[in-house]
């Protein structure tokens, strides 16, 4: 048990009062979100302190003993010290320099936060994770960013020059932004049309690898605060097959694909290891496409 081990373990040895655990998660509070109430659970489960904050709401003030901060928006208010509080991010708290500034501050003030801002402004951005992925020597799939119609035919040649392809924007998440596209016409086409949407928009292709399923291996790096930390620091707390959505080349359970429990390879393990060191998540799920 990860949590009884890594967490509560460690709270013992905090010099706060009974070593209580506080969470708190910082997001959008989407109401469609399975994340919040489930996280919420878990903490009332485990005698753990938990609030939710709206990071578009969230105020960060240092209480008069130098020491403890009081964290609060419309809804919710905690007293809050990096001795005692861990801090979750959800990808909301990049979305200005206000939310961003909250994440910095509780950075400066040493608070462990899972994760940190410069992880999470990273995994934001489809190509700058690969290029990391890629420096790394992890194997990803081809891919070529597209900035006009003219250097199409270009990138199309640097990922192998083989249709089908996968169009995506940078920035997305649950398969939204993401599509497979058949020939040279059908990629200008959408490609012009997402433009004429939105100019600004950042695109990028990549090869498509034929399977009917990824993994997903959630992976967590115990010594968090280290730039380099060994293979044995990292633990895998899950994985998950996820299957093809029917007549859909996407595997996102949140667009209707199927799950199922399986067994990883060390060559997987490892991978997924390798992949969060990388990236620098204390906390994160790698997705692998098995061809």
């Amino acid at each position: 048990d990860y949590f009884q081990h890594f967490v509560l373990n460690e709270a013992k040895k905090s010099t706060s009062p009974k070593g209580k655990v506080k969470v708190v998660l910082l997001s959008n509070v989407s109401e469609e979100s399975k994340t919040v109430p489930s996280i919420k659970a878990e903490c009332e489960k485990r005698g753990v302190k938990f609030a939710v904050i709206n990071i578009d709401k969230a105020k960060l003030t240092k209480n008069p003993d130098n020491e403890t901060f009081t964290i609060y928006d419309n809804e919710s208010k905690l007293k809050i010290s990096s001795e005692d509080t861990a801090i979750l991010t959800r990808r909301g708290v990049v979305k200005s320099t206000y939310t961003r500034d909250i994440v910095e501050q509780l950075e400066e003030a040493n608070f462990f936060v899972v994760n940190t801002l410069e992880s999470i402004i990273t995994c934001e951005n489809k190509y700058i994770t690969s290029k990391i992925l890629m420096d790394a020597g992890i194997t990803v799939p081809r891919m070529a960013l597209i900035d006009d119609v003219d250097s199409i035919e270009e990138s199309v040649k640097a990922i192998g020059g083989q249709f089908p392809v996968v169009l995506k924007m940078l920035s997305g998440s649950q398969g939204i932004g993401v599509s497979i596209v058949d020939s040279l016409s059908s990629l200008k086409s959408v490609m012009q049309t997402i433009w004429k949407a939105n100019s600004n928009v950042e695109l990028l292709i990549q090869e498509k690898i034929d399977s009917d399923y990824d993994l997903r291996i959630h992976v967590l790096t115990r010594k968090f605060n280290s730039p380099t930390p060994d293979d044995s620091d990292s633990v895998l707390l899950g994985y998950m097959r996820r299957n093809r959505v029917k007549k859909d080349f996407r595997t996102n359970y949140s667009l209707g694909g199927s799950v199922e429990k399986t067994k990883v390879t060390q060559e997987q393990e490892l991978m997924a290891i390798e992949s969060a060191k990388a990236i620098g998540c204390s906390w994160c799920g790698v997705d692998i496409i098995v061809d």
